[in-house]
C-alpha cells in the first residue's frame, strides 16, 4: 500500500509541477487521509473483518470530506495481497466511481447473502442468557445492522433489546417504560449491579442474623421484681411464704416478725 500511495503522490506532484494546480487540492486530501491511519485490508475470509474495515473507512470519510470517486480511490489504496489482486481484476471488468457501487461489489465478494442472513437470524433470536449486559449489548449492536427490518423505529429497537434481557432485569425495566435505547441500556447496567450486590450480601446477612439470634438466646432473662403490696397497703410488703422479707408496718423497715 505504501508503494502505491507513494507512486500516486509522485504522479500528483508531477502534475502540479507541470502546471496543473487542480491536482493540488487532491494531493492535500490524500495526505490527510494517510494521517488518519486507515486500516489495511488483505481480504479476510471473516465477514466481520470486512465489515469492520468498511466502518473504519466511513468513519474517516465523515471526518475528511471526499467526493464519491475519491472515497473509492482512497479506500482501495489500503488493499493488500488478495484484496489488491481482486480489486485489479474487478477494475478490468468495470469502472467503479461511486462508494455505493463499490460497497455493492465489495459485500458481494466478502460478505455474501448467506452469511448476511445468518447474522440476521442471530440478531432475531438473540438473548442475554449467560452473558453480562455489556456482552449482550455488544452482540446486539453487532448484529442489528444485518436485520434493520426487525427494528424499523427507535421504539422497536428499545423493545427488542428489553425482550432479550435476563428475566429479572427485564421485569424491572418494563415497569419503567424508558423511551430511548441509551436509557434502557444504562438502566440495565444499574439493575444488573444491584442484583449482583444483593445476591452477594445474602450469605453474610444470614450469618450476621444467626449470630445475633444466638447471642439473644444465650442471655438469661432478667429477674422479675415483685412490686405487689400486702393487704395493709404498704408497698413492697409480701407474703413471708414466698421468701421475700416483708416491710414492717410499725417501724417501716424490712425484717421478719
Amino acid at each position: 500500500m505504501e508503494r502505491a500511495v507513494t507512486s500516486f503522490l509522485q504522479a500528483l506532484q508531477t502534475n502540479i509541477n507541470n502546471g496543473m494546480p487542480e491536482w493540488r487540492e487532491e494531493l492535500v486530501i490524500i495526505k490527510q487521509f494517510q494521517d488518519l491511519k486507515p486500516t489495511t485490508f488483505i481480504g479476510s475470509p471473516d465477514p466481520m473483518v470486512a465489515d469492520a474495515w468498511v466502518k473504519d473507512m466511513e468513519k474517516i470519510f465523515h471526518a475528511l470530506p471526499c467526493t464519491e470517486r475519491e472515497k473509492v480511490t482512497f479506500a482501495t489504496f489500503t488493499f493488500k495481497d488478495n484484496a489488491q489482486e481482486w480489486w485489479l481484476l474487478t477494475l478490468e471488468k468495470e469502472e467503479i466511481v461511486t462508494w455505493a457501487k463499490f460497497l455493492e461489489i465489495f459485500y458481494a465478494k466478502y460478505f455474501p447473502d448467506l452469511l448476511w442472513e445468518q447474522k440476521a437470524s442471530k440478531f432475531i433470536h438473540l438473548k442475554q442468557e449467560t452473558m453480562t449486559v455489556t456482552e449482550y449489548e455488544s452482540k446486539f449492536t453487532q448484529f442489528a445492522q444485518f436485520a434493520t427490518y426487525v427494528i424499523p423505529t427507535k421504539a422497536r429497537k428499545v423493545r427488542k433489546f428489553e425482550a432479550g434481557l435476563d428475566a429479572e432485569i427485564k421485569d424491572s425495566l418494563e415497569i419503567l417504560k424508558l423511551p430511548t435505547y441509551t436509557e434502557v441500556v444504562d438502566r440495565a447496567y444499574i439493575t444488573e449491579k444491584e442484583i449482583k450486590a444483593s445476591r452477594s450480601l445474602e450469605p453474610s446477612q444470614k450469618k450476621r442474623f444467626w449470630k445475633r439470634d444466638n447471642r439473644r438466646s444465650s442471655v438469661a432473662p432478667p429477674k422479675r421484681v415483685n412490686t405487689s403490696t400486702t393487704s395493709s397497703g404498704n408497698p413492697g410488703s409480701t407474703n413471708p411464704r414466698d421468701g421475700t422479707i416483708p416491710t414492717c408496718p410499725t417501724c417501716g423497715r424490712t425484717h421478719w416478725g
